[in-house]
């Protein structure tokens, strides 16, 4: 009890003696506790990023049983058709449960704010295989299975709080969409995690039951397809490889019994929740991970330097210590609490920095990473912290230990001041600048190419007009479905009024490519049916699209007013769909089918391409004469004038308020968000790079500043015997220089290292405006090298020499 009582004491004594000492260099305390805080707080969120995505389960009962079940074509994924896949739901039998899935966006209309919020269209079992918790209510249950037409709706936590005031007698009331009345059932728990199986970021705000959905009216299109008419289930009795080949022979039967074709197969495969929901994050997820720790890296480098001059300033006391019988454990152990107690300031900072690091990553990174929503400073954060903590501390102690040679401790207090020079080691001090330029340099050459890269994809010629162009898109808001006669009644009107305006300088009954192409498979060659090309997109337009979108036509020509208000069987097609079929100058006069059953329709003109953003892949397209029922404008305006969106809410509530406004907005809104992945990726990166060079210079600065102030009496010397500046300027570059040329070249080879082992991963990256890239990065580390020599040494050559040689400022 003596014993520990001691212990216990002699800690307690060590530990106020850390404290008092600590407490006289309070630039070397904001120093070490705000690099490592801010370093470590982004690791920890890095950390609980990697956990959250690649280790913690699903928030859902048995999630390694639910899998997303995906259709397949000789090994190629393509998307589901409507009717095949309510046949697959309705007959299978090999999972336990299966659940449809699909979306839109829709306007609440019974709401003053009228909304436009993201809809859910699922089957009945959706949110019992999800787990899913009620704060009121009920989920669905099969009064509201498929073909029941039970009007009902179930609303997220957030839209009850934000448009409804979390009202708690909210059940049974009734809230109008899509020209109908749905009463309330249920408001989900805050608590729960929607999957984010077909986009991330968004969340639903509303969901109904399936039978609503707008994809409804491909009930018996057996051969158009739709990217959002998604499928789950869990595994039964049956394995995944089981299940996968039972669902295959039922899909292939169910497609070849009712298109009477009967030479492809039609494979299912099974994808697990996890995987779907993560998707190719990870990749995302390694580049990020890679840099931060990058980045912890070149901050060690800079706090491993401050307790080099911090040694060498506590050398003295150090050497009483030993002189006075103190063992290297003693020493260790007085370091070691030094350490903890900085580390243990730094950490309560990065606890901080991380829980707004997770605050920034949910607000502008939703769209790249999955479950941003189960970020918080959990049991994980804080175990890693506490781990962090740990070797962190041990290892500040042991390498300040390493460097201090204890057995000429004694000799300083005989040599004074002069031996300290002897006791941190140079080959020590070069380590930590070849380190810092080799991963400084890395760093931001990386972070450069990832920024041009982004930047290009941002800038990128696309071959259609977005300058002035505006998008609108309306729906029918009364409870009553208006006839085509009204609805052509109501658009005719609305094109007059638009055209009134004086802003207006055309307008084209038309939805934007971005957002109104439908997939669909097509029949070009008559003789042979079942020779199709699939995913072709097609687009109904008038014929004013084609100039407005300035999308030039290669070979024949436009549509025709009059065609388009007959609606004549006539296509245009783009160049890609034109190589498919034949060539530009064949396509012409050649007849095609969009469906197995539907009318033929004549090729009269080739159009060029236009690029999707951010996407390299063009896909075949047909444009085809639209209804004059279509609800779609897109509208050009003057040079520098303004069409406001509550001008049109106001101009269409006047001509019928029996339709409203869903979408009004400029093509370059439009535009940017497809971008939105790309700029967040391009300003992450500069900023990355701008943190990066800043750490780098101030590790740099800190270690040239040591040195050149060890070297103060020698440079005193050489200016006292007639060195110029530029004489000693060039002697601290030539000292250095082997160092810095080290680094440079350490770099060089970590980056061909990488080209070479991740060429695949990339080849986008490696092309030959790389090599200005390279020069631009070298020159910016060059700069920061020789403002690290230059600017220590200023304070002693912009003085007589006799202030470094009494080590007088």
């Amino acid at each position: 009890m003596h014993f520990l009582n001691s212990a216990f004491y002699s800690i307690v004594y060590e530990v106020k003696q850390a404290y008092l000492s600590l407490k006289q260099k309070p630039l070397f305390i904001f120093s070490v506790v705000s690099t490592m805080g801010i370093t470590l707080g982004a690791l920890l969120c890095v950390l609980t990023l990697a956990y959250v995505m690649l280790i913690k389960p699903l928030p859902y009962p048995e999630q390694d049983k639910l899998y997303q079940i995906n259709r397949s074509v000789d090994n190629s994924n393509i998307q589901h058709n409507y009717p095949s896949l309510i046949k697959l739901y309705n007959q299978q039998k090999s999972m336990s449960a299966t659940s449809l899935f699909t979306f839109s966006f829709e306007v609440i209309t019974s709401s003053t704010h009228q909304p436009r919020v993201l809809s859910s269209f699922v089957t009945s079992e959706w949110f019992s295989l999800l787990g899913a918790s009620f704060i009121l209510g009920r989920g669905f249950e099969q009064t509201e299975a498929i073909n029941k037409h039970n009007p009902v709706i179930i609303l997220s936590y957030k839209i009850w709080a934000e448009y409804f005031n979390k009202k708690t007698d909210i059940l049974n009331e009734t809230i109008s969409l899509m020209g109908k009345s749905f009463r309330v059932i249920g408001v989900l728990d805050k608590s729960f995690v929607e999957p984010e199986l077909y986009f991330k970021g968004l969340k639903t705000a509303i969901w109904l039951p399936w039978d609503f959905n707008p994809n409804s009216w491909m009930k018996e299109q057996w051969t158009t397809t739709a990217d959002n008419l998604l499928m789950i289930g869990k595994l039964g009795e049956e394995t995944k490889s089981q299940s996968e080949q039972l669902l295959s022979l039922l899909l292939t039967d169910i497609q070849h019994k009712n298109t009477n074709k009967s030479n492809n197969v039609i494979n299912i495969q099974l994808r697990s929740l996890k995987e779907v929901i993560i998707g190719y994050n990870h990749k995302n997820f390694w580049l990020l991970f890679a840099a931060i720790l990058a980045l912890t890296f070149i901050a060690i480098g800079n706090i491993l330097n401050l307790f080099i001059s911090k040694i060498a300033e506590s050398q003295p006391k150090l050497a009483i210590h030993a002189s006075l019988g103190a063992k290297k454990t003693h020493l260790f152990r007085l370091l070691v609490i030094e350490s903890a107690l900085l580390m243990t300031i730094a950490l309560i900072v990065a606890l901080i920095i991380s829980h707004i690091g997770f605050t920034i990553l949910q607000q502008n990174f939703s769209l790249i990473y999955s479950r941003l929503d189960e970020l918080t400073v959990s049991f994980f954060t804080l175990i890693s912290a506490l781990i962090l903590l740990i070797l962190f501390c041990f290892f500040f102690a042991f390498i300040s230990m390493h460097i201090l040679n204890y057995r000429l401790l004694n000799n300083t207090l005989k040599n004074s001041s002069k031996g300290s020079n002897t006791q941190i080691s140079n080959k020590f001090r070069k380590t930590l600048i070849i380190s810092q330029i080799a991963i400084s340099m890395t760093l931001v050459f990386a972070n450069i190419s990832i920024f041009k890269k982004n930047t290009d994809i941002i800038f990128e010629v696309l071959g259609f007009e977005t300058e002035n162009i505006f998008s609108l898109q309306m729906s029918n808001n009364s409870l009553l479905t208006s006839s085509p006669e009204e609805t052509e009644l109501f658009t005719a009107q609305i094109k007059n009024a638009l055209l009134e305006l004086p802003q207006v300088i055309d307008l084209a009954q038309a939805p934007t490519f971005l957002t109104g192409f439908s997939s669909t498979n097509l029949f070009p060659n008559l003789k042979n049916d079942f020779e199709s090309i699939p995913s072709v997109h097609f687009l109904n337009v008038d014929d004013r699209y084609f100039n407005i979108m300035n999308q030039k036509f290669i070979i024949g020509r436009n549509f025709t007013q009059i065609e388009v208000k007959n609606g004549q069987p006539i296509a245009i097609i783009n160049n890609i769909l034109a190589n498919k079929i034949s060539t530009y100058n064949t396509s012409i006069g050649k007849k095609i089918r969009i469906s197995d059953n539907s009318q033929l329709y004549t090729i009269i003109g080739v159009v060029n391409s236009v690029k999707s953003p951010a996407n390299n892949l063009i896909p075949p397209r047909i444009y085809l004469p639209t209804k004059q029922t279509n609800l779609n404008f897109i509208i050009k305006l003057q040079a520098n004038q303004q069409l406001s969106s509550g001008e049109i809410k106001r101009m269409v509530q006047k001509t019928n308020n029996g339709y409203l406004v869903t979408i009004f907005t400029d093509m370059n809104t439009l535009k940017n968000n497809y971008l939105i992945k790309q700029k967040i990726a391009a300003y992450s990166s500069i900023v990355l790079s701008f943190f990066t060079l800043f750490i780098a210079a101030i590790g740099l600065y800190g270690i040239l500043s040591y040195s050149t102030q060890m070297r103060r009496f020698e440079i005193g010397t050489r200016m006292a015997i007639g060195a110029k500046r530029g004489d000693l300027i060039r002697l601290i570059i030539k000292d250095n220089a082997k160092a810095i040329l080290l680094g440079i070249g350490i770099s060089v080879l970590l980056l061909t290292g990488f080209a070479l082992g991740f060429n695949k991963q990339l080849e986008p990256y490696l092309t030959w405006q790389l090599i200005p890239l390279f020069l631009v990065t070298l020159g910016l580390v060059s700069l920061i090298s020789f403002a690290a020599c230059y600017l220590p040494l200023r304070q002693y050559i912009n003085k007589p020499a006799m202030y470094s040689l009494r080590g007088s400022e």
